[in-house]
């Protein structure tokens, strides 16, 4: 998957995540350690893009890890161990979060996470995977700041620069959408 020109990250939205609250929800917790599980990704027309086969390993007492073999729809093979974390609720359970491998396998990144993402064949989290969220990356601070301030919003949109112009004029479209928003 590559970047789109001018973009220095992907987007969450379009990787893979390997969500912990699913598995919990699925009941992968409640088996006994060592049975294999399975987790299918597809697109929207039911073509598989991914399919994993993992079992947990260890114990909760003194650590538990994701082992985790599948294969991409390119035929790279995806074998991985994540170590998890077991925290203790408050008021009885236990909560999982995963240990983030890190993107080199000496120097792992061991922030508790709930998703991890499926980048270069591993599973990383957000961080270490280079990901932003679409909307952050359609944000313009600049229309922000002329928003902020009408005197900038009018010079903006004076301007002879039609750089600058443009701007003001997506500042200004982006105030209305906002006023037709609230009205509805």
């Amino acid at each position: 998957m590559g970047r789109p020109k001018g973009a220095t990250k992907l987007v969450v939205e379009d990787s893979q995540a390997l969500d912990l609250r699913d598995l919990v929800k699925a009941g992968v917790f409640r088996t006994s350690i060592g049975t294999p599980c399975d987790c299918t990704w597809k697109d929207a027309t039911g073509f598989e893009l991914l399919k994993i086969n993992f079992y947990l390993e260890g114990d909760f007492g003194s650590g538990l890890f994701l082992r985790i073999t599948g294969r991409t729809a390119e035929g790279g093979t995806l074998p991985q161990s994540i170590q998890l974390a077991t925290l203790q609720r408050p008021y009885g359970g236990n909560k999982f979060l995963f240990l983030c491998p890190g993107k080199h396998g000496h120097s792992p990144c061991c922030q508790q996470v709930q998703k991890l993402y499926l980048i270069e064949e591993r599973w990383l989290c957000r961080n270490c995977g280079n990901l932003t969220y679409l909307a952050r990356r359609q944000h313009d601070s600049r229309k922000d700041r002329l928003l902020r301030d009408p005197s900038l919003l009018l010079a903006a949109l004076r301007s002879d620069d039609p750089r600058q112009r443009f701007l003001g004029i997506g500042a200004f479209a982006q105030a209305l959408a906002r006023i037709q928003r609230y009205r509805h």
